[in-house]
């Protein structure tokens, strides 16, 4: 009863302040603040004051990640990933008192100056470089946070304003640099390998995240090796220590729907198209979905709401009855079927940008070193992330946003205890549904322990008849293809110079057709000739 407690009181200190706090300890016996602090360990991030080192990185790990843990007696090791984003801040500089410096000055130029205020001349300085563009203020916040594969809870590790300006180079520095930060810092160890580098859908990141993890052969030492080796079209490729990049699944969601969305929409091998116009015919054939609700899936006035597009694409992530095995074979499918369409489509069929960042995501879905623990696909992705940023305005300065990390990491803590009692941002639902909007680790009934040897089995259940489209001889020995690297010769969609074309799957479309009447639609679909998709 007092834990409880303890969380409802951090609650409303987060969310509404010391005043609220003591009102409600006066009228409702809810804990004081010094009851709080005595115990709860609250987060402080430390600010990055110039460019991003490894030393800032590592006294976050220490003080957000392996203190706390350590003080809760959370000694169980896991598999951790690291996830990067970026969210709005306000352009304003802020006085650091601790450093008697200046905070929310772009990192990948802050070389350049010395933000400490030694003198008034010091500021001037400062002002000076500012108004010849030597150093920019951050006009968003690149955040490196961690998770722990079968844990509740993301710990943020870096907090650096940006410009917009980094490039491949700088990308690749910031990975490298948060990696080998976890290892220096003994959180290793101490709370978990690093598995994979979580981002989404940014050009920069995937070219980074590509130089950097797909770099070195899964090696034969690996407990992964012989099962991995084993599974045609399986690229290969790991960065150092075996990590992986991985992108977002709810971002995947929402740009196939945009594709489906729009007048292009996607073409298949049978030379038909998918787009607005057809399935808007279809889909109030569906049950429950009449003209109304068809043209509101089709045409939201949001296109970015998750829930619209996963009522469009529900998938193996909220079938909380699926099993593990049953998720992966799902997954395989549509891997093997995304391979099939691109390679004779193209971009006729999805952009690059958006086959990459599929295919990495499946790839990502390996079989658990450890056949008796528990494995859930809502860790993979940089969700956790995102909800660190639902609970930050993007009116604060860059000193006021560290406070708001800070916050959200005790918030979160206390949602992921209490799940039942979190609403949460609406955009990043997967589902209206309250059943689905609260799907955790603890709801999915379906098992969620992968066994050994099951990738194998796996892939044999969901292979294609060599009849309807010959994976065994695309993916041959020595033939340098796989289902990531499509035509083979070490060439990536949307990575290799000259294939940077506009990513359609993360634009409306400016030339969406109306919407058919009802009257029209079941007119053209009864004199439609069937065939088959």
């Amino acid at each position: 009863m007092l834990e409880d407690a303890i969380d409802l009181g951090i609650l409303i200190l987060r969310l509404g302040g010391r005043n609220l706090l003591y009102s409600l300890n006066q009228r409702l016996n809810l804990p004081p603040l010094r009851t709080l602090q005595r115990k709860t360990s609250f987060v402080k991030l430390h600010p990055v004051i110039g460019p991003v080192s490894g030393a800032v990185i590592e006294r976050n790990i220490n003080d957000v990640v392996i203190v706390p843990r350590a003080e809760a007696q959370l000694t169980l090791r896991g598999g951790v990933s690291l996830l990067i984003d970026e969210t709005a801040l306000e352009e304003s500089a802020s006085y650091m008192s601790d450093s008697n410096s200046v905070g929310g000055l772009c990192w990948t130029h802050s070389h350049s100056i010395d933000p400490t205020l030694r003198t008034y001349h010091s500021a001037l300085k400062l002002a000076e470089a500012l108004k010849e563009g030597k150093v920019h203020l951050g006009r968003e916040l690149t955040v490196v946070a961690a998770h722990i594969f079968g844990a509740d809870g993301t710990y943020p590790i870096l907090a650096a304003p940006t410009c917009k300006s980094e490039g491949v180079t700088e990308m690749v520095y910031v990975f490298k640099t948060a990696i080998d930060a976890w290892k220096t810092s003994g959180a290793e160890e101490k709370v978990g390998p690093l598995w994979t580098f979580a981002t989404a859908g940014d050009a920069t990141r995937r070219k980074g995240g590509h130089q950097l993890f797909l770099s070195v052969p899964l090696p034969l030492t690996s407990p992964l090796y012989g099962t991995l080796s084993n599974l045609p079209g399986l690229n290969l490729l790991t960065g150092e220590r075996e990590i992986t990049l991985d992108f977002d699944y709810k971002h995947v969601f929402k740009r196939f729907s945009t594709v489906l969305r729009s007048c292009n929409g996607i073409h298949l091998n049978n030379g038909r198209c998918i787009n607005s116009t057809m399935l808007h015919r279809y889909l109030t054939w569906v049950d429950n979905v009449d003209e109304k609700r068809a043209t509101a899936l089709l045409y939201p006035d949001d296109l970015q709401d998750v829930p619209r597009a996963v009522e469009l694409m529900s998938a193996p992530f909220i079938k909380i009855s699926l099993s593990l095995t049953e998720q992966a074979i799902s997954l395989s499918r549509f891997a093997h079927l995304l391979y099939a369409c691109y390679h004779n489509q193209r971009r006729s069929f999805i952009p690059n940008q958006l086959y990459y960042d599929s295919q990495t995501l499946f790839k990502n879905i390996q079989q658990q070193l450890d056949p008796n623990a528990i494995f859930c696909l809502l860790d993979v992705g940089d969700d956790p992330i995102e909800l660190l940023f639902a609970f930050q305005s993007s009116a604060v300065n860059y000193k006021q946003s560290l406070n708001r990390l800070g916050a959200a990491r005790d918030i979160g803590g206390v949602y992921a205890s209490n799940p039942d009692i979190m609403r949460g941002p609406r955009r990043l639902n997967l589902s209206r549904s309250e059943a689905v909007d609260h799907i955790s680790r603890s709801t999915w009934r379906g098992t969620l322990f992968p066994g050994r040897d099951e990738a194998v089995q796996i892939l044999q259940d969901t292979r294609v008849p060599a009849s309807a489209y010959d994976f065994t001889h695309h993916f041959s020995t020595g033939s340098g293809v796989d289902l990531l690297c499509v035509f083979g010769e070490g060439k990536y969609p949307s990575v290799n110079d000259g294939d940077d074309d506009e990513d359609r799957s993360l634009l409306a479309s400016p030339t969406t057709p109306i919407p058919p009447s009802a009257h029209e639609a079941e007119h053209d679909i009864r004199h439609e000739e069937a065939a088959p998709l």
